[in-house]
């Protein structure tokens, strides 16, 4: 008797995978489950296609994949696949782009552009489901956070006004945060390539320079030759530069004031052509009249030049930048952080927390109450220490036996519910313990954090270094100090031991 199988066959077409599902005869026997035949399993596809559908797929599902099958994770870690996924974040997709890998990115940013990241993506993810939280410790945190600070560096110094932007979706000025992103990144990726590979190459050779720059007296990228530095323009390039020179964009920063003079500023001026661009650092005059003074170094590049090269000729401008201008200073306007760190300032950031704070302790009262309960029934009255821990673990509380209050719990005696809150308390700020001082005694970081500091419009330094000590000194440190992204991931971990516990 003759059956019909079926039977799948791949064609490449350039990029592009052709896909033929058929039917086969075949002899032999049949049972009643090849009545139906099933398209391919998507495990059974080539590993080439599953890569051309992983390139495609944002960093949330990549992560999502990687937890679902072997294959899948072994795909997406090999190294290739990773150097052409760097390569397609940051558009960087010329045959001359091949030195860009993903071992080249900033494995650490500062921690401010590290927290305008982490928090734009967890305000982002809850509210929408199919985004899930970043964390440090993922293997794409290095790509996604530089290229989040890379193409707001880019927007904000096209003159983006971006400090307005609420990122909640009910926002009635801003209900359309996601458009507002998406056209301002596409406005970014508009620019000329040579403007772009240049920048984005610089930005890798020296991420510092992004933090720096934002915290900049003078930071625009425009059209033409400079206009604040055009003073440098023609007396820092030589005559013969100038001539054979054809400016398209000029980025102008002008960092700070110099260490051996307070009437003088560091600058740096990148001039773009379409086949090369220039790069100049020296001391010009007070802001904004950058009257030339002196200059410390000048660089010419290729284009299309390696990322060694850009480092090569390049780090003589970054290290005059950083030894001739005084030593980092806190960013003291208030309406130059909110510009600066959209999304984090008190006016957007302070009412996230404290409506997240909210819901964290009715989430910890609540599972509180339910484990009380639990505790101090008769279910547990024969082995206490062995069950609870086991329930523990299985609500992600690893709780131990040690300690004055872990101990409480594991006693025969009955169980208050204020020890059981404070207990859970104690662990989650064990747990992320760390990671929060780590924000807050950055001083940058501590000034979006800390609800009295981030409302002065002029801080100083000794009264940002005051707080930090007090900050330091504090156990546990508030709820309302902690970053946003951390406050996103203690409620998802108590949801879901809230939710464990109602179905065991």
């Amino acid at each position: 008797m003759e059956h019909r199988r079926q039977t799948t066959a791949y064609d490449k077409a350039g990029d592009r995978f052709i896909v033929h599902v058929g039917l086969a005869e075949t002899s032999g026997k049949t049972g009643e489950g090849d009545a139906c035949l099933e398209p391919p399993h998507l495990l059974d596809l080539p590993h080439e296609l599953l890569l051309l559908i992983f390139k495609h797929l944002p960093a949330s599902s990549l992560l999502a994949c990687i937890r679902v099958h072997t294959t899948f994770r072994r795909l997406i870690f090999d190294a290739q696949f990773l150097d052409n996924l760097t390569r397609q974040t940051l558009g960087l997709l010329n045959k001359a782009d091949d030195d860009i890998r993903y071992d080249t990115l900033p494995w650490s940013l500062s921690p401010s552009m590290e927290l305008w990241f982490l928090t734009h993506n967890a305000v982002l993810s809850t509210y929408d489901d199919s985004r899930s939280s970043m964390t440090r410790e993922s293997f794409l945190f290095p790509l996604e956070c530089f290229h989040h600070s890379l193409m707001t560096w880019l927007a904000q110094s096209m003159g983006a006004n971006i400090s307005t932007i609420d990122l909640r979706p009910n926002n009635v000025t801003n209900k359309t945060m996601r458009v507002i992103r998406e056209n301002l990144f596409t406005t970014v990726h508009s620019l000329p390539v040579y403007l772009l590979q240049p920048l984005t190459k610089f930005a890798l050779a020296f991420p510092e320079i992004i933090s720096k720059s934002i915290a900049a007296t003078h930071f625009s990228l425009h059209q033409g030759k400079p206009s604040h530095l055009r003073n440098p323009w023609y007396e820092g390039f030589t005559h013969e530069q100038r001539n054979t020179f054809d400016p398209q964009y000029s980025m102008e920063i002008m960092f700070g004031q110099t260490v051996d003079s307070f009437s003088k500023m560091s600058a740096m001026a990148i001039v773009f052509g379409s086949k090369e661009w220039l790069v100049w650092t020296g001391k010009v005059a007070e802001f904004p009249g950058c009257k030339f003074e002196e200059t410390w170094t000048t660089a010419c590049l290729d284009t299309h030049c390696s990322i060694q090269t850009v480092e090569h000729m390049c780090r003589g401008a970054v290290d005059a930048i950083a030894e001739h201008t005084l030593p980092h200073q806190v960013i003291n306007h208030q309406w130059k952080r909110q510009n600066l760190f959209p999304g984090l300032c008190h006016r957007i950031h302070q009412r996230h927390r404290e409506e997240l704070v909210s819901h964290i302790l009715e989430e910890t009262n609540s599972l509180s109450h339910r484990l009380q309960l639990l505790l101090n029934s008769e279910r547990f009255a024969n082995n206490k220490p062995n069950s609870l821990t086991k329930l523990l673990n299985h609500l992600q509380l690893p709780l131990h036996q040690n300690g004055h209050q872990n101990a409480q719990l594991f006693t025969d005696k009955p169980v208050a519910v204020d020890s059981i809150a404070l207990t859970i308390k104690t662990h989650l700020h064990a747990m992320f313990f760390a990671e929060v001082m780590e924000y807050n005694t950055d001083h940058d970081s501590h000034q979006i954090l800390c609800p009295k500091c981030s409302t002065l419009w002029f801080p100083s330094d000794a009264s940002i270094a005051e707080c930090v000590q007090r900050i330091s000194s504090t156990n546990p440190v508030p709820y309302h100090l902690w970053p946003y992204h951390t406050l996103v991931s203690i409620y998802a971990m108590l949801s879901e031991s809230s939710r464990v516990l109602a179905n065991s």
